[in-house]
């Protein structure tokens, strides 16, 4: 029965003298298994991130708000157009000759594809704002994600989406996590949702 003693002992020698045998530093047992399930792969769902902090309201607020004052210019343009034809119109009394008729009518086509132009500006102005908070709230949740998944033991984020992530195991969500500490500390770049 010493035979095999001898060896543990020294193990266990050399174990202490490196770090002891029965302390852990590290990562906890719970991260440690997160660890060895996935790697060194955490998972976030942003959408509950956002609707926990009430950052989707605002972000969908901001959107709105972004589509009724481009909707408010489209219509000022329309108004524009509409009146200068009405008012060449005017110009040209009740029996416009067949030329003004056809130079009306030029001008309704020319006014027609320049609100069309606008309107797609509009939208791609109203997609480019949406992108852009969509973008400001990542660059914000990104670094207390970091921080949550390297306290876990973690490296690698990615995002919860159904098309990607096809399991995981709770261990590795660090969503909870990033809302608390996100609740923890005063916001000052919420402020600038919108904006």
């Amino acid at each position: 029965m010493r035979a095999w003693m001898g060896p543990l002992a020294a193990g266990c020698l050399l174990a202490a003298s490196l770090g002891g045998c029965n302390r852990s530093e590290g990562p906890s047992p719970a991260n440690r298994q997160a660890q060895n399930v996935l790697g060194a792969v955490a998972v976030i769902d942003l959408d509950t991130v956002a609707q926990k902090l009430g950052r989707d309201k605002k972000m969908s607020e901001s959107i709105q708000q972004h589509e009724a004052a481009l909707n408010q210019q489209l219509a000022n343009v329309k108004v524009s157009y509409e009146k200068e034809i009405s008012d060449k119109q005017s110009q040209f009394g009740q029996a416009p000759s067949q030329e003004q008729v056809q130079l009306l009518s030029n001008m309704g086509r020319q006014a027609t594809a320049s609100l069309n132009q606008v309107q797609q500006k509009a939208k791609s102005d109203l997609n480019q704002h949406r992108v852009q908070i969509v973008q400001q709230f990542r660059d914000e949740v990104k670094p207390i994600a970091r921080q949550v998944a390297s306290e876990k033991g973690l490296s690698i984020i990615v995002t919860r989406n159904e098309t990607v992530v096809f399991d995981f195991t709770s261990a590795v969500d660090i969503t909870e996590d990033v809302v608390r500490k996100m609740q923890e500390r005063p916001t000052t770049s919420g402020a600038t949702v919108g904006q």
